[in-house]
């Protein structure tokens, strides 16, 4: 019978144990064995070492299967505990349910991947540069690393999809290249795309905006993601509609890739003139705002290489309007393409067909959508894995130098934009003479040089804006409100709204003279500044275009006297003469 155990303040004694039996002792605490006793739930899990290219911190970076077998990532500071580390790791992938061996597995994982330091990048583009003048040995891209055993990485956590691939380069050769070959802009798209990756080798000093312009349904889009193709799905292209810091951002991540951004027209017209000034400016010059040391690490300043790639239906000077003025520093760094009607082809300005025009267009853009979902990313790599062979600073030179011999240049501005258009025929000579692009060497020629002329001679017509203001101009010039200069030289105006200038001899020429001011009353400032440009680039303006030439002459204007005014001074013959349209 089994006795009672004795109640507290009971003095019966407790009864005495077998000499054969012992107290029980203490449970001591779990140690971690000095050899793994069961790593067998972690088959497909490895360790790297990530030190960040900026800051130089460290972190492990963990890749492990998850439920469905495909692999994921985190990283985790190197400063936390294994058993630390166990705790967070286990939100990702299964451990062994014993502490102990769970964290033995990641001591092993972790020792590991000491000996394998990669470099986590911020940026894409070229890497491993030892110095200035340096050539790179890898180019990193979200989805691809180049080449594949190199020491850097991508974050993990990154939605970017430059890199990823679809088909074969075969394939989009194949689909690509009856579109290019019946389609300058298309055939200089994929070659601008390409000279991104050109840009820091060449000796320019800028790099460029390539805006495409034109109607609605001409296939200026198609323009856009069919250049994308070249690194990644058409349906990664960006859109104008870049908020504060996102544009710098978006540059950024672009670094040494071409920036393809869709559709100016779909942001509002106040938030685009504001935007253009940064597209315009501070795109092609490859730096960001610089920002205080105290918000340096959460908002470093950015700086990157590339060429942007952008469509509209407005020309640069339109779309910045009146709150910027439009002078040569604007157009070498935003170059106007134009593009056909869809009446007249649109982006297939090389098709011979009898056919309705619009109607072929219409079946070409449809098939040209067919082509870019199944066929991308694959040129890229291919091209990249060929740069790297080359001594690309002489290499471009060369190719340069070689289209400036094509083109004819009058002025250093002319000579800043044929340089920019002489990297996309390098990059894409480049292509081509490695078998990447399967066409012919007249075929890269012939669509920088066409795309070329067609900039330039948008360029040096007036926009519609301009031509309704030199209208005017032209309308009153030997009208009533135009003075001719007395022999004794002096003219009184009642009032500014009642007359336009003077009609003089100037140098024995013929002269219209206009006052700044009075063009200001009459003109927004970008009209103004447009003018000036328009005049100064058709051989019309003599002297100062912004401040004018002194004329000797008292002139007063209602309670206003002047001696020796200022004019904008016009050749009137070559005026008359000049064609607007």
């Amino acid at each position: 019978m089994r006795r009672p155990l004795k109640r507290a303040g009971s003095t019966e004694t407790a009864a005495t144990l077998p000499a054969s039996a012992s107290a029980p002792s203490t449970p001591k605490a779990p140690t971690i064995p000095s050899q793994p006793t069961d790593l067998r739930d972690l088959v497909g899990w490895k360790a790297v070492v990530l030190r960040d290219e900026i800051t130089g911190a460290r972190v492990f970076e963990f890749t492990m299967p998850d439920e469905i077998g495909n692999d994921v990532t985190c990283e985790i500071p190197m400063h936390l505990t294994e058993a630390q580390m166990v705790m967070q790791l286990r939100a990702y992938g299964d451990l062994p349910t014993f502490p102990a061996t769970a964290a033995l597995a990641v001591r092993k994982l972790t020792s590991q991947a000491r000996v394998s330091v990669f470099t986590k990048v911020r940026t894409p583009g070229w890497k491993g540069m030892s110095g200035e003048g340096s050539m790179p040995n890898a180019f990193i891209l979200a989805r691809q690393t180049i080449p594949a055993d190199c020491k850097f990485r991508w974050p993990s956590k990154s939605a970017s999809r430059l890199g990823e691939t679809r088909g074969t380069l075969a394939t989009w050769n194949a689909a690509v290249s009856p579109l290019a070959k019946q389609s300058n802009p298309v055939a200089f798209a994929i070659c601008a795309a390409l000279a991104a990756a050109l840009v820091r080798f060449a000796d320019l000093t800028e790099s460029a905006v390539f805006n495409f312009v034109g109607p609605s349904s001409a296939g200026k889009s198609s323009i856009a993601k069919l250049a994308q193709t070249v690194l990644g799905p058409p349906a990664s292209i960006q859109s104008w509609d870049f908020k504060d810091r996102a544009l710098e951002e978006a540059a950024a991540l672009h670094n040494d890739c071409p920036l393809i951004m869709d559709a100016a027209e779909r942001l509002k017209q106040a938030d685009l003139r504001l935007f253009m000034t940064r597209v315009v400016h501070m795109l092609p010059d490859g730096k960001g705002m610089v920002r205080s040391n105290s918000v340096n690490d959460t908002l470093p300043n950015l700086a990157w290489k590339n060429i942007i790639l952008s469509t509209s239906n407005f020309t640069g000077r339109e779309m910045a309007g009146a709150a910027a003025a439009w002078n040569d520093q604007e157009a070498v760094r935003f170059i106007d393409i134009p593009i056909n009607d869809a009446d007249m082809g649109g982006i297939f300005d090389r098709v011979t067909s009898g056919d309705d025009l619009r109607a072929h267009t219409a079946r070409l853009v449809a098939q040209t959508a067919l082509v870019m979902d199944k066929n991308y990313g694959t040129l890229w790599p291919c091209y990249i894995a060929h740069l790297m062979t080359l001594d690309l600073n002489s290499v471009i030179a060369r190719h340069i130098a070689d289209y400036l011999t094509y083109c004819e240049i009058g002025s250093s501005v002319e000579e800043r934009i044929a340089q920019k258009f002489g990297l996309c025929f390098a990059a894409g000579m480049i292509a081509q003479s490695a078998g990447l692009l399967t066409w012919a060497p007249m075929r890269v020629r012939n669509a920088v040089r066409t795309m070329h002329r067609r900039a330039a001679n948008l360029r040096s017509r007036p926009s519609a804006t301009l031509i309704d203001a030199l209208k005017v101009i032209r309308d009153n010039m030997h009208g009533p409100m135009v003075r001719d200069l007395t022999v004794n030289g002096v003219v009184r105006i009642a009032s500014s709204t009642s007359w336009w200038g003077i009609k003089t001899t100037y140098k024995q020429r013929l002269t219209l003279g206009i006052r700044r001011d009075d063009l200001l009353a009459r003109f927004p400032p970008s009209t103004v500044n447009a003018l000036n440009s328009w005049f100064k680039s058709s051989g019309i303006l003599i002297g100062d275009g912004r401040k004018g030439t002194q004329i000797r002459m008292d002139l007063t204007i209602g309670s206003n006297r002047w001696m020796k005014p200022r004019f904008i001074l016009l050749d009137y013959e070559k005026l008359l003469a000049a064609e607007m349209e």
